[in-house]
């Protein structure tokens, strides 16, 4: 009898030393692509237009968290910090309805920086399925280039540079998987839908609102503490 709890006990063991379950700080960086659309919305003295445009690219940044189980149950709670840059970078016409284009636009999100609440379910001591809701302020960068004919007297020939920070929740779905025991890789996806129409633009003449949506998919490698 003793020896059957001994041996047992042995085995429990050696399967915790084998497996490499989820639990503690970890820290790292992502890779990935995202497919932004933005709404770009535009009005002056004569009226107003909008035009939608999407274009895909790069993202890239990184994160730090920390991940608890409660009990042996198997799930996941925690919570995870991250910052991110990304290199779509939408073009516009600018102008208003059945008049002239006054100019073009781009636009790019050169940043967002955010908190996550991350909750999961491990399949087994290595594989684990997590939901996480993060709430995140973004940056985009406008840069105007106004013709030489727009109705706008104080940017005809010119060009005007504005950044703008937008706050909006984060959906995001990912798959985890602990390569050793101080080592983390998966894939995520990201929701960034909801950030709603901000202005961008206020000046007395003329004004714009932007809505972007920007979809992320992501490889994570992490390095786990302890």
């Amino acid at each position: 009898m003793v020896r059957t709890l001994l041996t047992g006990l042995a085995v429990s063991v050696s399967c915790l030393g084998v497996g490499h379950a989820f639990g503690g700080a970890y820290l790292g960086v992502d890779l990935g692509i995202g497919h932004a659309s933005i709404q770009h919305k535009y009005s002056d003295v004569t009226g107003s237009g909008k035009v939608t445009k999407a274009t895909t690219g790069a993202v890239y940044g990184a994160h730090a968290g920390y991940l608890y189980e409660i009990g042996t149950s198997k799930t996941i709670v925690g919570g995870e910090l991250y910052g991110n840059t990304s290199s779509p970078t939408p073009s516009f016409s600018v102008g208003t309805d059945n008049f002239a284009v006054q100019g073009e636009v781009k636009i790019k999100r050169t940043m967002a920086v955010g908190g996550a609440l991350v909750v999961g379910k491990m399949f087994n001591l290595k594989t684990m399925l997590y939901g996480r809701l993060a709430y995140e302020f973004a940056t985009f960068e406008h840069r105007y280039s106004f013709r030489t004919t727009s109705i706008i007297p104080q940017f005809a020939g010119k060009s005007l540079k504005k950044n703008t920070s937008i706050g909006g929740a984060v959906m995001g779905l990912g798959l985890a998987y602990k390569v050793s025991r101080m080592m983390m890789a998966g894939a995520e996806y990201q929701f960034a839908g909801m950030y709603g129409r901000h202005k961008s633009v206020g000046q007395a003449n003329f004004k714009t609102e932007i809505e972007p949506v920007e979809h992320r998919l992501l490889l994570k490698v992490s390095f786990v503490f302890g």
